[in-house]
């Protein structure tokens, strides 16, 4: 007795047309070698015909292996689901009950298909994104309602945050991140900008302190550090000769860029900051360049998303429509 259907006698078959569809749905699943939706198609294409000629030229099958596919069912479930002579096919009580059910499995299937069609098709469903703070809210943010307007059957749940998520145990569809190196074994990365960053202080912290003109004279020098920038308090910067790297002590070191920021606007120091966050102030004058022969070198802008073999429609979409969004920065 291979399957569970064999709990029932063959007369207590009839008792299962009380059950619904989705508890025979379970059942049919739950049996030790579960039926294929193909099985159920066989069963009800020979009763549609009522033939097993006419059914397995439906099925673009030869009927002697039609015929072993219904008796291998038959032989599953422990009874006998059908009456065979020369010109007839018809169904035994049991058949009766099973035919019913197979009837509601398949039509749920379908129904299944056409509901997760269009996520196939179109985008569509909630799109869970992380997003760093304020690159996040200054650059992707007023992006999105052109992306909404494109695809209206997307909904959007979005995190921002400064510190890296992991995708699968959060349940994050795509993250875009600021540094990230390259795609790892879990994830893959779209590389879709690149941020330039500048060494700026006020000019109140200037005309105080004085205005360092190489690298080494920042240990000397009151620094603002973002902490996951760079791996501990050290910056690196491209200068005339090559990358040099310095080792700071920050006054001030946190996760938080607006911080820093605020601190750089107030005179407290020198910081490394983006160029989205700082190209207003430096035209307006509230930042002033330092060391303008030194420069940190550029950080991407990717959208991380976790590997499968077939990526979503809608992280797909999103992939896609910050990249061309993108493409002149």
């Amino acid at each position: 007795m291979k399957g569970r259907w064999r709990l029932f006698a063959d007369n207590e078959w009839a008792k299962l047309a009380s059950i619904d569809a989705m508890t025979a749905i379970k059942v049919i699943c739950t049996m030790e070698r579960p039926l294929a939706s193909e099985n159920l198609v066989e069963f009800v294409m020979v009763l549609r015909k009522a033939s097993y000629v006419a059914a397995a030229r439906a099925l673009a099958l030869h009927p002697s292996v039609l015929s072993r596919r219904i008796k291998a069912l038959e032989a599953e479930m422990g009874v006998r689901l059908l009456n065979r002579d020369t010109r007839n096919v018809t169904l035994t009580e049991a058949g009766t009950v099973f035919f019913e059910h197979a009837i509601d499995v398949l039509s749920r299937l379908n129904d299944a298909r056409a509901a997760v069609s269009r996520y196939a098709e179109q985008p569509a469903g909630m799109l869970r994104l992380a997003l760093p703070n304020i690159f996040g809210q200054t650059q992707i943010a007023p992006r999105l309602p052109a992306f909404m307007r494109t695809y209206p059957d997307l909904r959007f749940d979005l995190h921002f945050s400064d510190h890296v998520v992991d995708l699968v145990s959060d349940r994050f569809d795509a993250a875009v991140r600021i540094g990230a190196s390259e795609s790892s074994g879990d994830y893959r990365m779209k590389k879709i900008a690149e941020n330039t960053r500048f060494l700026v202080a006020s000019q109140s912290y200037v005309e105080a302190h004085g205005s360092p003109t190489h690298p080494g004279e920042l240990h000397s020098h009151r620094t603002l550090h973002f902490s996951t920038l760079i791996h501990g308090a050290r910056w690196r910067l491209n200068g005339p000769n090559g990358s040099v790297e310095v080792s700071v002590d920050p006054v001030m070191n946190s996760d938080n860029i607006t911080a820093l920021h605020h601190a750089a606007l107030a005179g407290q120091g020198i910081a490394i900051l983006a160029g989205f966050i700082a190209d207003a102030d430096i035209k307006a004058g509230r930042l002033v360049l330092v060391m303008e022969g030194y420069r940190p070198a550029p950080s991407t802008v990717s959208i991380i998303y976790p590997r499968a073999s077939i990526l979503p429609r809608k992280v797909r979409a999103f992939i896609d429509f910050m990249s061309t969004e993108f493409s002149g920065t």
